[in-house]
Parts: C-alpha cells; sequence; structure tokens
C-alpha cells in the first residue's frame, strides 16, 4: 500500500483521496498502521467488516458509490462496483498473480473491460486516469453505464456462478435505462 501510495503522490495527485477498506480476513494487519504521511488516506473499517448486516451493507455500499474510482488486488468490491457502472483498476503484481489470475471473476472483469489492469504502479496511475476520465467523462464509454436495472442484475447473476455467456449478450437484451 505504501508504494501504490507514494507512486500516487510522486505524480501530483495529493489533495486525491483514499479509503482504504481491510479485507475482513486480513483486517488485522490494519490495526496499528499509520498512513498520515501520506495526507488524505483513511482505513475504514479498522476492523474490518464483512458487508452482510445491513449497517455493514450500508458503509461498504457507501464506500463504492461515493468514489471516483476503486482500486484492488482481487475482491468482490470489484464486480460490485463494476455492476453499478464505476471505474475499476488493479496493478498485475507479480506477488499477488495467483490470486489476480487464479480466479475465474478476475478473468471475466479483464476479458469485458471491466477491470483496467496495468503491469507496474506508474502505468496504472497514469494510463488509469487519462483512460477512464476519456471514457466515462467525456461520454465515451458506452460499455457498461447505459444497461438497465435488468441488464446489471443479469451481469452480476454471470459473475455469482449464473451461466457464462458473453457480457455482450446480456447488454443487448434490453434497453437504455
Amino acid at each position: 500500500m505504501r508504494e501504490w501510495l507514494t507512486n500516487l503522490r510522486s505524480r501530483g495527485l495529493n489533495e486525491l483521496g483514499v479509503l482504504i477498506r481491510p479485507h475482513p480476513q486480513n483486517a488485522q494487519i490494519w490495526d496499528t498502521v499509520d498512513l498520515s504521511e501520506f495526507g488524505n488516506v483513511t482505513i475504514y473499517p479498522r476492523k474490518g467488516a464483512n458487508p452482510i448486516m445491513s449497517d455493514a451493507k450500508a458503509d461498504f455500499f457507501d464506500s463504492i458509490a461515493h468514489s471516483s474510482r476503486v482500486v484492488g488486488i482481487n475482491t468482490s468490491a470489484q464486480i460490485e462496483s463494476a455492476v453499478i457502472g464505476k471505474p475499476v483498476l488493479t496493478v498485475e503484481h507479480p506477488l499477488f498473480a495467483e490470486t489476480q489470475r487464479g480466479t475465474l471473476h478476475y478473468h471475466l472483469l479483464v476479458k469485458h473491460g471491466l477491470l483496467l489492469t496495468a503491469s507496474d504502479f506508474p502505468e496504472h496511475i497514469v494510463s488509469g486516469h487519462l483512460e477512464f476520465t476519456k471514457r466515462i467523462f467525456h461520454g465515451m464509454d458506452t460499455s457498461f453505464l447505459h444497461l438497465s436495472i435488468e441488464q446489471k442484475a443479469h451481469v452480476a447473476t454471470l459473475f455469482a456462478g449464473g451461466k457464462h455467456d458473453d457480457i455482450a449478450q446480456a447488454k443487448r437484451a434490453g434497453t437504455r435505462a
């Protein structure tokens, strides 16, 4: 995380707020972490939270919904973020190769353009920022944001273990929202 934050801040993105949501199974490693040297960075919830209870679900959803982008190694939050149309980014770091490339949902996110990958931190920050700014904020992205609620639910079903049809088929199934 320190390496990512150092790269982020060294590229002039000093005012960019960063919310770190510890995975519930790894939350203990964040108990004593101090990232105040990086400025606007928050670790929440400090003890982690499994978003299955209503309060934890609401916090989890709000964390995604109020973000401009979502960055993760490999987490179901990438799926939820893509489903609601948030740009999702990752760095394919050798340290995490097995946990990234070794899962079906990671491959599906990449295959269908819902996850922007980079091979290193500088590429991740620069190309991720430029690509998503171009696609999302200049109206060039037609891949997912225009889907109806029903179509997004169908895509979510695909990732949840439903029939693994091409997401393009889901996009063709309905009309614009």
